[in-house]
């Protein structure tokens, strides 16, 4: 009887991606990632660093900013946990 190999999931050895492509160091960046990189594709979700943000690629290899102004939704989230305490 033959057995099918089980998929083994990734896991993380440090704090770095598991797709180096998804973080960039600045906006500039991310742009030039979506709009040159052949394995750049719509749908995919990337994140900044500086400033802090998450977008779409579009399939215009434009991007969309999810949730907003992340240093809003920082401050957000500090004062919600302040509240909270």
């Amino acid at each position: 009887m033959s057995t099918l190999p089980t998929g083994k999931p990734y896991g993380r050895l440090s704090n770095f991606p598991l797709d180096p492509t998804s973080v960039h160091d600045s906006y500039d960046e991310a742009v030039a990632y979506a709009s040159k990189s052949p394995v750049a594709y719509a749908g995919q979700v990337i994140s900044v660093t500086n400033p802090p943000g998450v977008y779409l690629i579009r399939p215009d290899k434009t991007l969309l900013a999810l949730f907003g102004d992340m240093a809003e939704l920082d401050r957000a989230i500090t004062d919600l946990a302040a509240v909270v305490g």
